[in-house]
Formats: structure tokens, sequence, C-alpha cells
């Protein structure tokens, strides 16, 4: 629980600087933005993780299984909070395609675990 209230925190705390801060020039706003992404990213993850904990208590291998699988799509995701070209306008689609496929990951485990019950 306390990773979940703490990556909540920080997402919280990124979109707040990104947003407060954003507007004071073009390369602050880059920085600010990348920010706010990875921080959106880390609560994503730190809602992800309590549950596939609690859910497969149990089961060790399917806990340590989702977990990993899920670190490491958050991982290259960071990777790609950090470049340039995901920010560009044409890669709009590619964005929210990763945010939905990041999201039925996300429910996947969890159905798995509500129908294994």
């Amino acid at each position: 629980m306390v990773f979940h209230l703490l990556s909540t925190f920080i997402c919280m705390a990124g979109s707040f600087c990104f947003h407060w801060f954003g507007c004071r020039s073009p390369r602050v706003y880059r920085l600010l933005r990348r920010v706010d992404m990875s921080s959106v990213n880390v609560a994503m993850i730190g809602s992800f993780l309590p549950i596939a904990y609690y859910m497969f208590y149990c089961h060790d291998v399917l806990s340590v299984l989702y977990s990993t699988v899920q670190v490491s799509s958050f991982l290259i995701l960071q990777t790609f909070f950090l470049q340039d070209w995901f920010y560009r306008p044409e890669s709009l689609k590619m964005r929210t395609n990763i945010f939905v496929m990041f999201g039925f990951y996300t429910a996947a485990p969890c159905a798995h675990g509500f129908l294994a019950s």
C-alpha cells in the first residue's frame, strides 16, 4: 500500500511541476513534459505491483512472472519518454496505443486472478 501511495505522490508532484512551471520556456517545457510522462508511468507501475502481489500471493511463479513483465515494460516505456521523437505530433497514435496496451496488460492478470479463484 505504501508503494502505491508513494508512486501516486510522485505522479502528482511531477504533474504539478509540469503544469506550474512548464510555461517558463520551451526548454523547461520539454524537460518537465518528460518528468510528467515519467511520473504517470511510475503511478501505473505503482498501481499494478500491489495488485499482482496480493492477487497472486499464493502463486509465487505467477506473481513474479506478471511483475517481471510489467517492470520490463515500465523500463522500456521510461526509455521512450526520454526520446524527442516520442513527443512529436506524428507519434500521437503510437503514444496512445502504448498506453492502451499497458492498460490492457494490467487488466489481463486481474482477469486471470478472478477467473482462477
